[in-house]
């Protein structure tokens, strides 16, 4: 039940974004033309931004592009709060990219490793690799998803816990 309500939460949140997102679109006419893969250019702007019912309210994210057919989704993420704010320990169904615009990022894998990531760091984690996210000051990321993007809190011997019970523990 936690795993559907994941994909029902975040999927709604998913269509939120699109029909609040203000892409401009191009791709009219010439050899690359498709119109279901437009050409997109936007700036987020501040009302682009809004909290996800599956995640810390700390993190604030605007969708920037989606794949209708895959599920595979670009999301701006970012947080404001001086004192950090952390993901708690989860995996996805996807694979998932990270990449850091502005500020500190840490990574913490299930085995204990932490890498810390700074402007212009990069992290891929696979399908169901487990990893506890968090940002040590204000900043400002890419999330990019291969496929639906859901999310599985567990505690740390694997086990899946609810959404309440993880967000006890982010800050």
């Amino acid at each position: 039940m936690k795993t559907a309500f994941s994909f029902v939460a975040f999927g709604l949140l998913s269509l939120s974004f699109m029909f609040l997102a203000k892409p401009v679109l191009h791709g009219q006419g010439g050899q690359n033309a498709d119109d279901k893969n437009p050409m997109i250019l936007r700036n987020a702007a501040p009302e682009d931004f809004h909290s996800a019912p599956i995640m810390p309210q700390c993190f604030q994210g605007a969708m920037e592009r989606i794949n209708r057919e895959t599920g595979a989704a670009v999301f701006l993420v970012r947080t404001e709060a001086s004192t950090g704010c952390t993901v708690p320990l989860h995996w996805h169904s996807s694979g998932e990219q990270i990449t850091v615009v502005s500020g500190t990022v840490m990574i913490k894998t299930n085995d204990g490793k932490n890498f810390e990531l700074k402007e212009g760091g990069y992290a891929y984690m696979p399908s169901r690799h487990v990893h506890r996210f968090s940002c040590s000051g204000p900043c400002v990321h890419f999330v990019q998803s291969d496929g639906p993007y859901d999310i599985h809190y567990v505690k740390d011997d694997g086990t899946e816990i609810s959404l309440a019970e993880a967000l006890k523990f982010s800050k």
